[in-house]
């Protein structure tokens, strides 16, 4: 079978059709298609009542005037099944696009969350898309991601769509907003019951003759206006004499009237048709062919059709009448006396049923069925041959929670279906199941031996596991150690291996092989068809850009990521943008942060955190993603929101195991206290820094988080607020000598640096401190980490840029510039007195040629020569340069003319 078909057999098309009008007790219910017809400009309309009040067939009848009507309509039927997120949008998203997902369409999809119901929201909104989508049976759900990712899309119901759902239980949801907007309808049980003239206009078309209407208005009164009752009482009236004293009998709760009422239908059926509904209560569905498989007898499809024609509870699913439905209530009554009259058929029936549907490639369905049939092996071995694309179809809960019921039958030993369970429960974030998966597939591997294909799984297994243990530089060493043994043509795990050593290496800055690596693993994800991978190698590219101080080229690249033609390639291109944007998510909001983007990292923030938390493995995003959420909410002035982002994040480091994630948010919070001036707080907070159990880095090595924050540089700042600035110094210059291939982290150390000097008040140093700093801060477009330092250092800058005004020359002017812009950062505004002259004249063209000529070491006379001017004239062009550039010697001239980027 081929990916394509494990497609086609993942997606039951009975599904996406509302059930069809038959037999001839079909009632138009004309008052509550009114209703429904009169509430069009409603965005949502939800249909809620226990089983049996007609819920699907109305909105079944309402779905087939509006498609009478021409209206663009979809269904949705919803099931066990649908409380996998990923499974759940497949079936959505093919209802509103009505195009079967491809192979590579949901590739790399791993736990839905806001972006993905906004996606969804946005296909619906498409002018091609339905105007009104059903969806039945919402009672089926329990899994939060699955009824969130509906939550949500009622949440963003386009303008001039209509959402209506169907559940015997009301949800959870907040529906404020529509009822406010006025743009919600609620359809309950009052609006739902039979009236006297329904049940009437019923047993006429059930041709009984006459009701008398005491015998309705008493029927009402018992059933209060159930419609399942009504119906199946209606179906014994036939063979009852006294049908009004027959009625008065009826008592009892509704489950008690419809054993009572189904068991006079069933006892008035023949033998023949008694077994045949008996056998197929086991289904979920039902087909002819299947039914005969399960019966052994022919003339499944006239037993159906006769059935259907009468009433019986059983209802089409689709047009061509293939495949039918019993009602719930019937099934569940029918099932209880298959368990009284032959139980020893039950486990027999389910086998029968889960080899005709895998036979048939319907997976899910067999799987369901062998289970029930208490056959674990045969279980396994159906979903061991499709586990891997379930996989790689973000349908990660279908395979833990099919694999968790069959091992409660039987321990699974299945090495590749083992992996796949690895596989899910490490896109799931679930660690621990994850790790005990891996030691089970590493004993079997010594005891029996794993596939070349398996065992090259293990050690990208032990590295993503030791990623998610924040473990980078270990990860990375095991990585380099078992690269050479993966096979060629395993694109995806020698693509992962390759990020992680390129993770690794850009902690020891060794940039070069970083960039090496990078390389390999994006060549090894486009070969495989992994948006998620190829992102991640993108990302690490973006990323090492950024550490080497190149942040106007990170953010270049960190906004490429997604968009370039590379990630045309899938056929879902919306989506692998949305998976490619999670990827990367924390890292480029942290940059675009520092470059006093606020704007754009809140939108990014806001648009992909949620799906970057939940999809992605290494630390370090989530880390920053958290930082920079909580730093833009306190740069506003949001001061109770920032705190809220930190703690949250602190309880999900804390419940992740992730201790480095509850050490930066803490030290955060002292950072924030520090810059408000709360001392007090702040040593509190600080108390509270000393977390174990996190992972030793070797001397050198900083992952991407560390290197501007609690390893060091956080305690630093505290010591200088509150303890021994002068000790701190010495401290930092020797960080600073250590950082020199690290810019990012050394702007930081210099201004810290300045801070301390200008608390011990030793102007002087501050002075000349921040200005190399600004130098610094200039050259790599760096804003957040001068500014966020607080008011001492917004002072400073405001006190050098008098200075200068007052001295002009090319290279205070460029200060100058770069200040305004930090000073208009952090809200602050500056008008100098020399702003009202024009500004100095800049340097020549000849002037430039001097320079280049004394950068390259030619004396005077030598330079008069190749210029052909006098050496008095060089000289003069030299006194010109000295002035403009605020020097006073040929070789400040070349520094200072290197710093401001005028020579190489």
């Amino acid at each position: 079978m081929t990916l394509d078909d494990d497609l086609n057999s993942l997606v039951l098309e009975t599904k996406l059709s509302s059930p069809q009008p038959c037999g001839r007790d079909l009632l138009e219910r004309q008052r509550l298609l009114d209703l429904l017809a009169n509430n069009r400009d409603k965005k949502l309309i939800f249909l809620t009542a226990c089983a049996g009040y007609g819920k699907s067939t109305l909105m079944s009848q309402w779905n087939h005037a509006l498609m009478q009507q021409g209206e663009n309509t979809a269904w949705l039927t919803l099931d066990e099944d649908d409380n996998d997120p990923g499974r759940l949008f497949t079936y959505l998203r093919y209802a509103l696009e009505g195009i079967k997902p491809s192979s590579t369409q949901l590739n790399d999809l791993v736990t839905v969350t806001k972006s993905h119901a906004v996606l969804l929201a946005n296909i619906f909104g498409s002018a091609t898309a339905p105007s009104v989508l059903f969806i039945d049976e919402l009672e089926a759900l329990h899994n939060q991601e699955s009824l969130r990712l509906l939550a949500l899309l009622q949440q963003h119901i386009p303008q001039g769509r209509q959402l209506v759902i169907a559940s015997r239980e009301k949800p959870d949801w907040n529906l404020s907003k529509l009822k406010l907007s006025e743009e919600l309808l609620e359809v309950g049980v009052q609006e739902l019951r039979f009236s006297t003239k329904d049940a009437t206009l019923l047993g006429e078309l059930r041709l009984t003759g006459p009701i008398n209407e005491n015998t309705t208005d008493k029927l009402i009164e018992k059933t209060e206006g159930w419609i399942a009752g009504i119906r199946l009482a209606m179906l014994c009236f036939p063979s009852i004499d006294d049908t009004q004293e027959w009625v008065e009998n009826i008592t009892g709760e509704l489950d008690e009237i419809t054993d009572f009422l189904s068991e006079e239908v069933f006892r008035h059926l023949g033998t023949e048709q008694q077994l045949f509904l008996l056998k197929v209560a086991v289904l979920n569905r039902i087909s002819a062919p299947l039914c005969e498989a399960l019966t052994g007898e022919s003339g499944a499809q006239t037993q159906l059709e006769s059935f259907c024609e009468k009433g019986f509870f059983i209802h089409p699913l689709d047009k061509q009448r293939h495949w039918f439905k019993l009602h719930g209530l019937v099934r569940q009554f029918l099932l209880k006396r298959l368990a009284q009259l032959i139980p020893q058929k039950i486990t027999e029936l389910h086998e029968m049923a889960a080899r005709w549907h895998n036979s048939h490639g319907y997976k899910l369905e067999a799987i369901h069925h062998a289970i029930a049939a208490k056959n674990p092996l045969f279980a396994m071995q159906i979903l061991e041959g499709f586990s891997k694309h379930l996989v790689t179809q973000g349908q990660l809960r279908t395979v833990t929670n099919l694999a968790s019921r069959i091992s409660k039958l039987q321990s699974i030993d299945n090495p590749a279906l083992l992996a796949s369970m690895c596989w899910a429960n490490l896109f799931l974030h679930q660690r621990d199941q994850a790790e005990q998966l891996f030691i089970r597939l590493k004993h079997v591997n010594d005891d029996k031996g794993l596939s070349v294909e398996l065992q090259s799984q293990l050690p990208t297994f032990e590295s993503l596991l030791l990623i998610m243990k924040d473990s980078t530089f270990s990860a990375g060493e095991i990585a380099e150690k078992n690269l050479t043994c993966i096979n060629e043509k395993d694109h995806f795990e020698r693509g992962v291996l390759c990020n992680i050593i390129a993770l690794a290496k850009l902690g020891f800055n060794d940039f070069e092989l970083a960039q090496q690596y990078q390389l390999k693993a994006r060549t090894s994800f486009l070969k495989s068809g992994s948006c998620f991978g190829l992102a991640y190698s993108d990302m690490l590219g973006a990323l090492r850009e950024k550490l080497q101080g190149n942040l106007l080229v990170a953010r270049e690249r960190f906004k490429n990521i997604g968009q370039e033609q590379d990630y045309r390639r899938f056929d879902d291109h919306a989506l692998s943008l949305q998976v490619a944007k999670a990827v990367c998510n924390g890292f480029e909001a942290g940059l675009l942060y520092e470059l006093n983007l606020l704007e754009e990292a809140q939108q990014l923030l806001d648009e992909h955190f949620a799906d970057a938390v939940n999809n992605t493995i290494p630390p370090d995003m989530v880390i920053t993603g958290c930082l920079t959420r909580a730093r833009i909410a306190f740069t506003r002035g949001e001061f109770e929101t920032a705190y809220a982002y930190l703690e949250e994040a602190e309880v999900e480091g804390i419940s992740w195991v992730l201790p480095r994630l509850v050490r930066e948010m803490r030290w955060e919070r002292v950072r924030f206290a520090l810059l408000r001036g709360e001392l007090a707080s702040a040593k509190q907070f600080a108390a509270q820094t000393i977390i174990n159990h996190i992972p030793a880095t070797p001397p050198g090595f900083f992952n991407p988080a560390d290197e501007c924050g609690s390893l060091d540089i956080a305690p630093l700042r505290f010591e200088i607020y509150t303890g021994d600035p002068a000790s701190a110094i010495i401290r930092i210059e020797q960080l600073i000598a250590e950082s020199s291939e690290r810019p990012c982290r050394k702007l930081v150390l210099k201004v810290l640096k300045v801070l301390a000097y200008t608390l011990l008040q030793q102007t002087s140093n501050a002075r000349q401190g921040m200005i190399d700093a600004i130098d610094l801060g200039c050259k790599i477009g760096a804003q957040r980490s001068i500014i966020d330092e607080g008011s001492h250092i917004i002072e400073l800058l405001k006190q050098l840029c008098v200075d200068w005004s007052n001295h002009p020359n090319i290279a205070n002017s460029k200060r100058i510039t770069y200040c305004k812009i930090l000073l208009e950062a952090a809200g602050e505004t500056l008008i100098l007195e020399s702003e009202q002259h024009p500004p100095r004249e800049q340097i020549s063209d000849r002037e430039l040629e001097v320079l280049h000529l004394v950068r390259d070491g030619l004396k005077n006379d030598q330079i008069a020569k190749i210029l052909f001017v006098s050496v008095n004239t060089v000289k003069w062009h030299l006194r010109r340069l000295y002035e403009k550039l605020g020097v006073r010697s040929r070789t400040e001239a070349v520094a200072e003319s290197r710093k401001l980027g005028l020579i190489d």
